[in-house]
């Protein structure tokens, strides 16, 4: 997980750009909430053209192609901030593999239930979940821009999210 950074720590970016990496899950960031307390700060930052895909020996969903949160230890981090301002999400992607019947979240995937998300003053835009060729019965190809499963609260302002294409 996280093509470009890996968390699973209180995590802050600033005025920075996460592009073109790749990973299972994760492709440009994958933060994992461990931690009562813990925090992600993302401020003014740009995530572009990252892929969460999955590896040829992986049983797996791939998730997150630009940002995926994650939940390490269940039921004991409450809780969890994320903060997203004026940032831009664009041109990421998962990619599911043949075998794979779900994934999630072109531009950011959510999935902890600790976790309070904040975003403001944000573009996610052009991202997308690429499905199976040939389809795959039963696929659950969902959130091209944004999936949020698991989130205590979520809440978006004064942002635009445009343009993403998932089949779910």
């Amino acid at each position: 997980s996280g093509g470009a950074v890996y968390s699973e720590k209180t995590l802050s970016l600033r005025s920075i750009v996460i592009s073109n990496s790749q990973a299972f899950s994760g492709g440009g960031l994958s933060f994992n909430a461990r931690y009562s307390g813990q925090s992600l700060t993302i401020i003014n930052s740009s995530f572009l053209g990252n892929i969460a895909r999955p590896l040829s020996t992986t049983t797996a969903n791939s998730d997150g192609g630009g940002l995926r949160v994650g939940e390490r230890c269940s039921g004991t981090t409450s809780p969890v901030t994320i903060t997203i301002n004026n940032s831009l999400f664009s041109g990421n992607q998962t990619q599911p593999g043949a075998t794979f019947l779900s994934s999630a979240g072109g531009g950011m995937h959510i999935n902890a239930a600790g976790v309070d998300l904040t975003i403001t003053d944000t573009r996610v835009v052009g991202n997308s979940v690429v499905n199976q060729n040939p389809a795959v019965s039963g696929a659950n190809n969902r959130g091209g821009g944004i999936s949020i499963v698991g989130a205590n609260t979520a809440r978006i302002e004064r942002s635009e999210i445009a343009g993403n294409s998932a089949n779910r």
